[in-house]
């Protein structure tokens, strides 16, 4: 598997040299740039301001650290509310563009039992789109479920949609963050039920350790 990741990241550096020659050479068949037009240095300098974090990025950062997490978990089969406990890793990813979040804990299930529980995440905040984005994955499904919104005050609301394996066919979610404070903050999870309305799955109370 080490082998095959690196012949993709070799070969991924041989296309980038091929795309990077290519457009050296078209630049320097290309007539002289218009007046007024960025030149080369500030076309590097334009693209390197867009790359930097933002402020955006800042309240991302202040996630990072170990959380400890109070999860009720709602089951539409019987109306249920079932109560589990987990830990929230959160670190600074790629100069504090992104975070990175890994869950462990036990997650209630639909017969009543719990089973030992482990998701991760990339979140960050796309300055092209200028919205938060959110990537996560676990142990319970093979899909990844994406998300993207903005921020309002102290409230994060991010829509997006997850594949249902049973139905086979994409499902609409919606992830709500609302900070309390510099250590406290909550999450919720609203997902598509069988009757096509959203239902709140999922809500975290999450406190900071460290």
């Amino acid at each position: 598997m080490v082998r095959n990741m690196w012949i993709a990241v070799s070969g991924a550096l041989v296309v980038a040299l091929i795309i990077s020659v290519s457009v050296v050479r078209s630049e320097e068949n290309k007539p002289a740039a218009a007046p007024g037009a960025p030149d080369k240095d500030e076309m590097m300098k334009m693209m390197m301001e867009a790359g930097k974090p933002g402020p955006e990025h800042e309240r991302l950062k202040a996630y990072v650290g170990d959380w400890d997490a109070e999860c009720t978990v709602n089951c539409p089969l019987d109306n249920s509310v079932q109560k589990t406990k987990g830990v929230m890793h959160i670190k600074s990813l790629l100069g504090d563009r992104y975070i990175q979040l890994d869950y462990e804990g036990d997650m209630a299930m639909p017969d009543g039992k719990t089973r030992p529980f482990k998701g991760m995440g990339i979140g960050g905040y796309d300055k092209g789109k200028k919205k938060y984005t959110n990537l996560w994955m676990d142990d319970m499904s093979t899909s990844m479920m994406q998300t993207e919104g903005t921020a309002n005050g102290n409230v994060l609301t991010l829509d997006g949609g997850y594949m249902d394996p049973i139905a086979g066919k994409m499902m609409k979610c919606q992830e709500v963050i609302t900070e309390t404070d510099s250590t406290h903050h909550k999450y919720e999870l609203n997902m598509e039920g069988p009757d096509g309305k959203m239902m709140k799955a999922i809500e975290i109370q999450y406190t900071k350790k460290s």
